[in-house]
């Protein structure tokens, strides 16, 4: 790829597919399923370091027509992490020597306990202890719903999972708006502030463990 090189892919997909084998050359639209977008020049991945555009299969109709604008990054270390973005970090921290490889992807530049990769793909500062995604229960109501909160960032989307044993996750659906509104499995940031998901209570009435993922 090429500074403002546009490509159109054509990707047919299975909406609202029943059982049975996909048709060949076709994927299926599945919460469970994980749809990635890697770039590559000269045998070597090229780092996304900003994505936007339509929010893909979420809302995808029969023919419609979604795009997707990507900013790369150089990598001239080839760790997987922007150029650019290891050299703000390095700038904050008061790291001056410009030395990349100080910042490896499973490196922890900070010590807040997530990596340089996690800090990166979350859209937190590295160089910062105090800049990280902490989940937090704020209260559980008598009614059972819990009610946790975060610092989002702008442009990011969000996922809630749970776990009974901290072992086996899965997605949970959410509220943003109390306990009467409606429940989505998904949040995407407008802006970067502090969100509040309203989670109803297990079926089962068992102990839960909460987590956020960050795409």
């Amino acid at each position: 790829m090429r500074v403002g090189e546009s490509f159109r892919i054509q990707l047919p997909v299975d909406l609202n597919k029943l059982s049975g084998p996909y048709r060949e050359g076709t994927i299926g639209v599945d919460p469970a399923v994980s749809f990635t977008i890697r770039l590559e020049r000269d045998g070597r991945d090229l780092p996304i370091s900003r994505a936007q555009g339509s929010d893909l299969l979420a809302n995808a109709k029969a023919a419609d027509v979604l795009w997707l604008e990507l900013q790369v990054g150089n990598d001239l270390d080839g760790d997987g992490l922007p150029d650019s973005w290891e050299q703000s970090q390095m700038y904050l921290a008061g790291i001056l020597d410009w030395d990349l490889t100080r910042i490896t992807p499973e490196g922890d530049l900070d010590g807040d306990g997530m990596s340089n990769r996690e800090e990166y793909i979350a859209g937190t500062f590295a160089y910062l202890f105090s800049d990280a995604i902490h989940l937090e229960i704020d209260e559980i109501h008598e009614s059972g719903w819990a009610e946790l909160s975060f610092l989002s960032v702008i442009d990011k989307m969000y996922q809630l999972e749970c776990s009974a044993d901290g072992v086996n996750w899965h997605p949970v659906a959410f509220s943003t708006n109390g306990e009467a509104g409606l429940l989505a499995e998904t949040l995407r940031a407008q802006d970067t502030s502090y969100q509040t998901l309203h989670v109803p209570p297990p079926l089962d009435d068992t102990h839960q463990f909460f987590r956020i993922v960050v795409y």
